[in-house]
């Protein structure tokens, strides 16, 4: 039996997947897997039940910090619990809710991202014939 074709069991399919889940790197994913980078590579490539376990494992996490991301670029609400230990038990004594403004370097991460036309980080000064770029500059310091 070839390696691949174990790793093509479905329990083995679901570890991929979950490994993927956790942030490992293709690197790190090879060597769980006992090959090469190389090797594991061709594997996604040209194995579609290995790439679709890699590749939803992959857009679990994403989607997750999208939506944590999205939810921090709007007002939003924070609950916060305090609790006490009393006789070695967790006990409820408070229960509050904040509501805190959208964070600014996430707005600003977010939408150089998804419109960089309007949103990039440069800096562009027309001089006629000559262009001049400051990168990284955040159109705030003249």
């Amino acid at each position: 039996m070839k390696k691949i074709d174990i790793w093509l069991e479905p329990e083995n399919l679901k570890k991929i997947e979950k490994w993927a889940s956790d942030g490992l790197t293709r690197e790190q994913l090879a060597e769980r897997l006992g090959v090469g980078v190389v090797t594991f590579r061709s594997w996604l490539k040209d194995c579609e039940p290995i790439a679709e376990a890699y590749k939803h494992g992959i857009s679990n996490p994403v989607g997750q910090v999208k939506e944590n991301l999205l939810s921090v670029c709007q007002w939003h609400e924070v609950v916060k619990r305090k609790y006490r230990v009393v006789d070695g038990k967790e006990i409820l004594v408070e229960v509050s809710k904040e509501l805190r403004p959208p964070i600014e370097g996430c707005l600003k991460f977010y939408l150089t991202n998804r419109d960089p036309e309007h949103w990039e980080n440069t800096n562009k000064i027309d001089l006629g014939d000559t262009k001049l770029v400051i990168e990284g500059g955040d159109g705030l310091d003249v």
